[in-house]
């Protein structure tokens, strides 16, 4: 019985002065890898494609290294950019409206948020006419 406690306590002593493991790097295998040491090439002969380590004419290297595609996390969502597209087709007045409306839309959807009371139905209704006349411009 005196057994037990004692090999577990030898058993967490172990495991608290053991060093901690390393994380090993997630990332993209073409970024963590070194480049071969015997560069490979990708030749196009009369017999089709071949693969050799001796450069030949147009050859291509292999295992170069590669660029992933990036991600750029700022970038504008792809519904904003049909918004933009579709404000790129009205005329310069139209568009300005458009911004005066967006603009007066979220400043006043703020205030309302933002205020302590419910709103009243002439500041409701006069945020409803302010979203028909932004859709009525198509904006």
């Amino acid at each position: 019985m005196h057994t037990l406690p004692r090999l577990l306590s030898i058993a967490s002593i172990a495991l608290l002065s053991a060093p901690p493991a390393g994380a090993q790097d997630g990332g993209y295998p073409a970024q963590n890898q070194p480049p071969p040491q015997n560069p490979v090439y990708r030749c196009a002969g009369a017999t089709g494609l071949t693969y050799t380590h001796v450069p030949c004419a147009g050859a291509q290297q292999l295992g170069t290294g590669r660029v992933s595609k990036t991600f750029d996390r700022h970038a504008v969502p792809p519904q904003d950019r049909a918004h933009q597209m579709a404000r790129a087709a009205l005329d310069a007045d139209t568009r300005q409206q458009c911004e005066a409306l967006q603009g007066h839309i979220r400043a006043d959807e703020v205030r309302m948020r933002n205020k302590g009371s419910m709103p009243t139905e002439a500041e409701e209704g006069d945020l409803a006419m302010l979203r028909v006349r932004y859709r009525e411009l198509r904006c």
